[in-house]
């Protein structure tokens, strides 16, 4: 067993150089089967560490609704139920409002990640199609590369967690 080097092309297609682990021995020539093999568990590596990341950015938004969920109902338990009631359409307006603000935090952070990443241009591209994305309305003007795509599914599963 040995570690033998691995080319692969990230977002930007640049080589990233990964060692694998290769069963076959220094002489020994590799078949078909131990390259599918071997591509396969660095394939893993990268499925595996995006699966993470989705999962680390659904926390975060998970989070971070609930903070603001938390917050608005305590400070509406303050109000006195009959203002609250003189005021009805107000209350309603001014508290869909406050719940739009953790939303579009989420959406910045899957933005900002996309843009990180490189998986977007610009910064605009990232948020309009974070924002798609996010809302599960999906144009498809805009589509992330092959190697971003599973990412993106992500996003939507956590937009349809967040609206329900």
């Amino acid at each position: 067993m040995f570690l033998s080097p691995l080319i692969l092309l990230n977002a930007s297609n640049e080589p990233n150089a990964m060692l694998c682990v290769s069963t076959i021995g220094r002489g020994e020539r590799q078949s078909d089967r131990s390259r599918a093999i071997v591509l396969l568990m660095s394939a893993g590596g990268i499925v595996i560490a995006k699966l993470l990341l989705a999962i680390g950015l659904i926390a975060a938004t998970v989070s971070i609704q609930a903070v603001f969920m938390e917050v608005g109902l305590r400070t509406f338990r303050r109000i006195d139920p009959e203002y609250l009631g003189r005021h009805a359409t107000a209350a309603t307006v001014v508290w869909v409002s406050y719940l739009m603000v953790p939303i579009v935090l989420d959406i910045c952070l899957w933005a900002s990640v996309y843009y990180a990443l490189g998986a977007l241009p610009t910064l605009e591209d990232a948020a309009y199609f974070s924002t798609a994305t996010f809302t599960t309305v999906g144009y498809g003007d805009i589509v992330l590369g092959k190697e971003w795509r599973q990412l993106s599914v992500f996003e939507a599963v956590n937009g349809w967690i967040v609206f329900g």
